[in-house]
């Protein structure tokens, strides 16, 4: 699904501006924020406001936010300015946005509803809601609707100008609070964001206020209508009865019209506020120091903005719900005078036990929402590392963490829903009582009779008035909840951004990275440790600066100093841009090659900007060794080995770094930490004698190799206690001599051949785009009857499910039988039977309701629960357990945990809650039609066309209302994953320049999901419209009915039962003008509910399974088995896609028992591959993998898995402590596990140390950790993959060492780059384009001149690059 494409602006670098010393002044200040509210956005953009540290100083960020113009200018533009070539031309990068603009304009002038105009013909369009007619009447033709047809949201939701007047008004809020005597350096607080929200909102509270206060008034009138006419009946009066029916008709649609009104403008208002906030926060994201957030950015942007969105929602009710008690107190004295406010007092006494109920459902309803975050969290911690865990064969043991999570969180349903049944029945139960005590009070107060016109209207106003006063508390709870998340954005908002480039200095362009001597804090705890540099360091231009040391000692962290990365500290930024690597490699999902290195937007053929320097591309993907993608493929963290990540990362800083104008120097983290020698010292040579000649550049190596000798000058970093320490600074002879380092040869460059003009000309062959990640399939038309079956199903409790239909069905009756007794009542003026037999008839009744309400609200949330817990089984089961690693590359992670987060939710709460309420809807319909008919058989005649028009009416609304539902996940996953892409690389996206392009896919995909949740509540205004109205005639026919069914003009009175009959037929046509349209949108709702139930069957049903995890030959297996350990390859061949390559080609490979086996390689040549069909993550194409004689494939997974010991290359980590990391099946005793620390040098380590996978340890400490995981589980077969490519020699060493203590007979299998690491190994393989290019001995290898092994090891240790 591609978003319409906004245009982005450079990024305007946070500046400086000291208003104490009158650099910009009070003028200044004020013309800024003035023109950050008014001007385009083509010229600014005040991306958000903070305030600093400093006394004097105001950090006013320009954030980096340009986000989504709008799309039809900047199309027209491009089309007009750029007419479409022909020829050859045809696909230059110049023609493709004038053409891809044409295309846009002509499907959106096709299919695009069109905004009302100006004039009258615009005012009625805006009443009627006909502006939506286009959208509804292209709803119903085929194909569906997609974004490209959704409604055009107003000019001022667009998110870029929702930021920008967000920010200004901070920003004249500051300087406001400042002019009044405030601390300078005052942080945006929760007060000045409420502030700031309610200024920017202004015109349109009051415009939704008066609105509600009209429509308030408007609904007092229905009561004061009713009256008259009930007295005409009674007195068979057919034209005062006719003009009271047309009073009352009237006024119905004038309340609709008003209400519907009110409630789009509120939507508009809500959807405003809830898209400026999401812009907010992400721009923000931006410009945040790399710390760690009490409440994470993407849980702002998904919880709560809906908080505050909600908030505004209930904004009105807060000040209307006193208003309508107070109204409606007034007619309940006017019509039955002081007994009117006994059903008042009963309200009020009842407040105390309905606030206690919505005190109680809502600390449920957060202890729910935390069960679900805590099983969402770790659901997606599994997620991010499942392939690790399928190869530590650990994916049951976490699988049952997230199914006990997952009856926790249903054990808090559990409790909700108890609380949520009692407080349904109460409000079913509240009326009887306040009917009794009203009528008893009336009769006591020597009222001998009444009349059905005085109750009727009596009962319709006691009706009325409980709305406000039991819904009161929700608006309450709506504010409380609302407050507590603007506390939480406006803490978020002021959080400290990160530093400010440093202002220009003389020496920028001799010294452009400079640290100052300070002592550096790593964190806000005191046990954090601190960079400590006693005097200043310095990079000069053209420099090289290698920086050194073992694990620990802080090598990242001085990296970090220099790029002004260090929160808490005041160390500023380098004056440009820095070409940065960082040590994980970045690589955000779903895009394409040329996105990802040149940091542009490809949209529908558009890139972002539109000027690709392909001579710098291209030289950065050679300087890189950048081999396994073409521009157009899509490339994706989840499909590449981890040396094709780091190469990738790579090129990306070597494309930046050839922008001299923008950048100041380079960067680099450990880029070669998982690349072998050969390609290291390939890619050093051409980056350095490259990209990076001339440049200044520092980078970390934990493995120093010999081509450190061409670094100016080399820091070596060592530990003492807490105080990381800069060791000594020299050059590579300096530090030799000194015995830093080890000397060796000096590397010898190999000369690169010239291309000859024929190989310069040649033309490759251009093969299909490779696309990684399938799209997210949508599922059309509407929901098929099995799925409705399969849910039901699903719960296996068929019993429990009719006792639920029962119920629901005896309660609307018992709520019927209680208004025809009511009526009975009304008729009988003598009270014949006494009141103690009526007011028993109307309690009974009542009771007997709420008790039915009750019974089946628990019913049905228990039966949903069971179903939900079906679901979820399943999902864990075939996805978490048993789906193959390939259905992961095609889905992204993301996309994943929508099924385990949004659409779960929908099937926990919306699903159950709109299947009740449709349900209810329709008994209430059909008995309120069928109350009608039997007190008014003439209603029959107009029953039958209307039944028609409510037919048509529900097929033309359903599949516009569907496919809506339908988009909005697919709208909001992408606001979502953007928000995660930037937060796990957000100093990679900062100090790459990158800001802008992140900044206008989010805010477009912002605009996207506004767009569509604008159209879905737009089309449910224009049916809610209709609906209303087709209600109010049926108010007016029944009211006509009555009146023709109590004689004709002149004829004789009805009598006083057919006044009641008369009565209750209005009145519950009423009910029917709200009813008709809630009835349809629930059913409505309830399909849409059924698409997330959909979504997570079509993804079970799509997913690609492994194979059995459990076989009947697993029992004729050894108990032991391996026994002996003898691993053998027979002509396997492997392929991760139909249209790639082969990795591996017909691989011939046999491992004695018992031997330590090398396996090296150049980057790609299967080395990884060949451990993970060892494992059987994937399956080979042919051939087969035998241990012990025993064929894999004839093993089941879970017995394979057990029996090998397997550690990624990229190891897997939860949120816990080190014991549950180390040993989280607890199969081994706390000094067993002690022991495994201890050779995997983490000996000092507690147990009970507490980790964060996304912080806190190094990406050293972690592989050792997986070292550790290896010594603990002594199996007979050990794979290791690449597990100390970031430590330094020094621990490697000792990793050896531990390695060697392995149980006696162990076949150690290790992957490694350090071939001297490899010398006393048994046996080393070295793999080639996916073949065996030789085995043996390492000695005996290297004694011959013509190994590969021996070529590779002289590289490694030479320095000559081959």
């Amino acid at each position: 699904m591609q978003w319409p494409a906004p245009q982005p602006a450079p990024l305007l670098p946070s500046r400086h501006v000291d208003v104490g010393h009158g650099v910009l002044g009070k003028a200044g200040v004020r013309h800024l924020a003035r023109l950050g509210r008014r001007s385009s956005p083509d010229h600014f953009l005040a991306g958000g406001l903070s305030i600093g540290t400093s006394a004097s100083l105001v950090f006013v960020s320009a954030g980096a936010l340009h986000g989504a113009r709008k799309v039809r200018s900047k199309d027209r533009r491009l089309a007009k300015a750029a007419p479409l070539p022909s020829g050859p031309e045809a696909a230059s990068i110049e023609a493709k946005p004038a053409e891809a603009a044409r295309k846009r304009i002509a499907a959106f002038r096709s299919e695009a509803p069109k905004p009302p105009s100006k004039g009258i013909r615009a005012w009625l369009s805006r009443m009627a809601f006909a502006w939506v007619s286009p959208l509804m009447e292209r709803g119903n033709r085929p194909p569906p609707i997609d974004i490209a047809h959704m409604l055009p949201p107003p000019e001022d939701m667009r998110a870029e100008a929702l930021a920008r007047e967000l920010s200004s008004e901070l920003l004249r809020s500051s300087w406001r609070r400042r002019s009044h005597g405030r601390k300078d350096g005052d942080p945006v607080d929760q007060a000045q964001l409420t502030r700031g929200l309610l200024r920017l909102n202004r015109g349109r509270l009051l415009k939704t206020g008066f609105l509600r206060f009209l429509n308030t008034s408007v609904q007092f009138l229905p009561a004061l209508c009713l009256g008259p006419l009930l007295d005409a009946v009674q007195k068979a009066d057919f034209a005062a009865g006719q003009a009271a029916a047309v009073r009352l008709f009237a006024v119905l649609c004038i309340k609709t019209f008003v209400e519907n009104q009110f409630f789009h403008q509120t939507t508009v208002m809500a959807t405003r506020v809830r898209a400026m906030l999401q812009a907010s926060i992400y721009e923000k994201s931006l410009r945040l120091q790399d710390t760690g957030f009490s409440v994470p950015p993407v849980t702002l942007m998904q919880v709560d903005t809906g908080k505050v969105e909600d908030l505004t929602y209930a904004f009105h009710t807060l000040w209307d719900g006193i208003f309508q008690v107070a109204g409606y107190s007034v007619l309940l004295w006017w019509y039955l005078g002081l007994a009117g406010f006994a059903g008042i007092v009963v309200l009020i006494v009842c407040l105390p036990f309905n606030a206690q109920l919505q005190r109680n459902l809502s600390r449920l309803n957060k202890k729910c929402l935390q069960a679900s975050d805590a099983r969402v969290s770790q659901t997606s911690e599994i997620l991010g590392g499942i392939r690790a865990l399928r190869q530590m064969g650990w994916e049951d043991v976490f699988e049952r963490r997230v199914r006990s999570l997952r009856d926790a969180e249903l054990e808090a349903q559990r409790s909700r829903d108890t609380v949520a049944a009692y407080l349904l029945s109460y409000f079913s139960a509240l009326p009887p009582f306040m009917i009794a005590v009203v009528l008893m009070a009336y009769v006591g107060a020597a009222h001998s009779s009444f009349n059905a016109a005085m109750i009727f209207t009596a009962l319709s106003l006691l009706n009325q008035i409980r709305f406000p006063l039991l819904f009161y508390p929700n608006a309450l709870n709506a504010l409380a909840e609302g407050q507590a998340a603007l506390g939480r954005l406006s803490a978020f908002l002021a959080l400290p951004e990160a530093a400010a480039h440093r202002p220009p200095m003389s020496e920028d362009k001799e010294l452009p990275l400079l640290l100052k001597p300070g002592s550096y804090p790593l964190g806000t705890s005191s046990s954090s440790p601190s960079l400590v540099l006693p005097e200043p360091i310095s990079v000069k231009e053209g420099e090289l600066v290698a920086v050194i040391g073992p694990v620990g000692s802080g090598k990242s962290s001085l990296l970090r100093a220099f790029l002004g990365e260090m929160p808490g500290t005041d160390l500023l930024a380098p004056p440009q841009d820095v070409a940065y690597c960082s040590q994980q490699p970045w690589v955000p999902e779903g895009r394409s090659l040329l996105e990802v290195v040149c940091g542009v937007w490809e949209d529908g053929g558009v890139a972002f900007p539109a000027k690709v320097d392909e001579a710098a591309f291209s030289t950065a993907l050679a300087a890189a060794a950048v081999d396994f993608a073409e521009a157009e493929d899509e490339v994706s963290g989840t499909s590449l080995s981890g040396g094709q990540q780091a190469r990738l990362a790579l090129a990306r800083a070597m494309y930046k770094a050839q922008r001299r104008g923008e950048v100041c120097a380079c960067v680099l983290d450990d880029v070669t930490a998982a690349l072998d020698p050969r390609v290291t010292l390939e890619v050093m040579n051409n980056c350095l004698n490259g990209p990076l000649k001339g440049l200044a550049t520092v980078f970390v190596s934990s493995d120093p190799g010999p081509w450190l000798q061409r670094c100016d000058r080399i820091i070596a970093m060592r530990a003492e206690g807490k105080e990381l320490r800069v060791d000594s600074v020299g050059s590579y002879e300096e530090l030799a001599a000194g015995g830093r380092l080890v000397p060796g040869p000096v590397p010898k460059p190999k000369e690169q051949p010239e291309e000859t003009e024929a190989a310069a000309t040649q033309e490759v062959p251009k093969r299909k785009k490779l696309q990684v990640t399938s799209e997210e399939e949508r599922a059309l038309g509407a929901v098929p009857l099995k799925l409705y079956s399969h849910y039901f199903a699903s719960a296996r409790s068929p019993r429990l499910l009719s006792l639920a239909g029962v119920a629901v069905m005896a309660s609307y009756a018992a709520t019927v039988a209680q208004q025809w007794f009511i009526g009975l009542w009304t008729a009988d003026a003598s009270m014949s039977r006494g009141l103690v037999y009526y007011m028993s008839g109307v309690l009974f009744w009542g009771l007997l309701a709420s008790a039915l309400t009750f019974g089946r609200a628990l019913l049905i949330a228990a039966f949903s629960r069971r179903a939900s817990r079906a679901v979820h089984d399943q999902l864990c089961d075939q996805v978490l357990v048993r789906a193959s690693t390939s259905h992961f590359d095609r889905n992204p992670s993301s996309r994943l945990l929508q099924n385990f987060s949004k659409d779960l939710e929908q099937i926990d709460s919306s699903l159950p809650g709109s299947l009740r309420s449709a349900v209810s809807s329709i008994c209430t319909l059909a008995g309120a039609m069928v109350t009608i008919v039997l007190a008014t058989p003439g209603f029959l005649a107009v029953l039958a066309p209307l039944i028609w028009i409510y037919g048509r009416s529900l097929q033309y609304y359903r599949p516009v209302a569907r496919e809506l539902k339908r988009l909005e996940p697919l709208a909001r996953t992408p606001v979502y994953a953007e928000q995660q892409a930037a937060a796990s690389g957000v100093i990679t996206i900062r100090k790459l320049g990158l800001g802008n392009v992140m900044a206008a896919r989010a805010l477009g995909a912002i605009d996207g999901n506004t767009a569509v949740s604008f159209a879905a509540k737009a089309v449910d205004r224009w049916f809610s419209l209709r609906m209303e109205l087709l209600g109010n005639l049926i108010v007016l026919a029944s009211s006509l009915v009555c009146l023709l069914s109590a004689g004709a003009p002149g004829a004789a009175a009805g009598g006083a039962w057919a006044e009641a009959r008369s009565a209750i037929a209005v009145t519950q046509a009423l009910s029917v003008c709200g009813l008709l349209n809630w009835t349809v949108r629930t059913i409505a709702q309830t399909e849409t509910s059924f698409t997330s139930f959909q979504r997570i069957t079509g993804s079970l049903e799509s997913t690609e399974l492994e194979a059995p995890r459990e076989l009947p030959q697993d029992a004729q297996l050894p108990a032991a088995w391996p026994v002996q350990g003898t691993v053998t390859f027979e002509g396997v061949s492997f392929r991760y896609r139909p249209m790639l390559p082969l990795v591996l080609q017909k691989l011939e490979l046999q491992l004695a028992p018992g031997q330590r086996i090398g396996v090296i390689g150049r980057t790609g040549s299967g080395k990884s591959t060949l451990l993970r069909i060892l494992l059987r993550t994937v399956e080979p194409c042919e051939g087969s993998v035998k241990i012990d004689g025993v064929d894999l494939q004839q093993v089941g997974l879970a017995r394979l898995r057990s029996a090998i010991t397997a550690i990624p290359q990229d190891n897997f980590l939860v949120s816990g402590t080190i014991r549950e990391n180390v040993d989280p099946r607890s199969s081994y005793s706390d000094e067993e596990v002690r022991h495994a620390l201890e050779a995997a040098s983490l000996g000092t380590w507690d147990l009970q140390r507490r980790v964060d996978p996304s912080g806190g340890i190094s990406p050293g400490e972690k592989q050792l950790i997986g070292v550790a995981r290896a010594v603990l589980r002594r199996s007979r077969v050990v794979a290791l993959d690449e597990v100390t490519s970031r430590v330094d020699k020094a621990t490697d060493e000792k990793v050896q060492q531990a390695l060697k203590r392995l149980p006696e007979g162990t076949t150690l299998l290790v992957v490694s780059h350090r071939l001297a690491t490899l010398h006393d190994y048994d046996q080393v393989v070295v793999l080639g384009d996916g073949q065996v290019l030789e085995i043996g001995n390492p000695a005996e290898l290297e004694a011959s001149p013509n190994s590969h092994f021996a070529s590779m090891l002289a590289a490694e240790r030479g320095g000559e690059v081959f």
